[in-house]
């Protein structure tokens, strides 16, 4: 999952050549364990990824505005991007609210 701030970069990241869509980008630094976060140069052909290593980039006053690039800081590593946190987390919410519809019920059965 991502906290995608549009406009914004922070300072500290390195070059990272090789992909040339922003899901390469973003699944690249999913796949790294040492990733915190990534930048994206989206206005120009072909897009230029940032990767941040180190949690000290992401302080407040480490991060700036930059029209044409997209700041993408990972908040939860899926073990699968490409498909596994969307459906774990869509089970989720089914899951639990199932289980809160089955309790509310015998919660007004009993009463």
């Amino acid at each position: 999952m991502w906290l995608h701030r549009r406009g914004y970069t922070a300072q500290g990241g390195s070059h990272y050549v090789g992909p040339r869509t922003i899901q390469q980008c973003l699944d690249h630094c999913n796949d790294t364990a040492s990733c915190v976060a990534v930048d994206i140069d989206v206005d120009v052909v072909p897009l230029r990824c940032w990767m941040h290593n180190n949690k000290d980039d992401l302080r407040s006053d480490n991060i700036f505005t930059q029209p044409g690039t997209d700041h993408y800081q990972l908040i939860t590593r899926c073990p699968n991007a490409r498909t596994g946190c969307i459906s774990h987390a869509v089970f989720s919410v089914y899951f639990f609210s199932a289980l809160f519809t089955v309790t509310l019920l015998t919660v007004l059965i009993i009463f």
